[in-house]
């Protein structure tokens, strides 16, 4: 069994069970969740709004990108926060996990509609195959090794 599990509920409200610790949480919106996120990372605390949104990420559940927007709009009012979110979840959803090239298209469009998201997306250090598949969706990212001068970047593996 895994020792987190979360999910996202009908009612809108947002669930972690933690079976190690025997903790549940609830939070009963998604700006309830980001506030709480927040929270923990200024406090430089590990706590159950991050233990969610690792989780999310590293799942890559469906709605980890709405998640993630409304963790860059409520960190949006301050630089150093939105660099959380983008070098933090962002990037983990997108270099770490095995779902990047699965949500590039819902990132892209998230990036293109939510200023706040974009902003924080400037903080992500892709790879190669992210930042092209970004860069053929109009989104330009920047990437984890920059390409030499002349070389052409890889085209995407389109069976993602």
């Amino acid at each position: 069994m895994d020792p987190t599990q979360i999910s996202v509920n009908l009612d809108g409200s947002y669930h972690l069970t933690d079976h190690l610790e025997r903790q549940a949480f609830t939070w009963t919106s998604l700006s309830a969740l980001a506030t709480d996120w927040l929270s923990e990372w200024r406090a430089g605390e590990s706590g159950p709004a991050g233990d969610f949104v690792h989780a999310a990420c590293d799942g890559g559940v469906p709605g980890v990108v709405d998640v993630l927007v409304a963790l860059a709009e409520m960190a949006d009012r301050n630089a150093d926060e939105s660099g959380w979110v983008g070098a933090g979840p962002i990037e983990d959803l997108l270099l770490y996990s095995d779902h990047g090239l699965r949500v590039v298209d819902e990132v892209a469009g998230a990036a293109k509609q939510r200023p706040a998201f974009r902003a924080a997306l400037d903080f992500a250090i892709l790879p190669h195959e992210i930042g092209v598949r970004l860069a053929k969706l109009g989104v330009q990212a920047r990437l984890l090794k920059p390409l030499a001068s002349g070389e052409e970047p890889p085209e995407p593996d389109d069976q993602a």
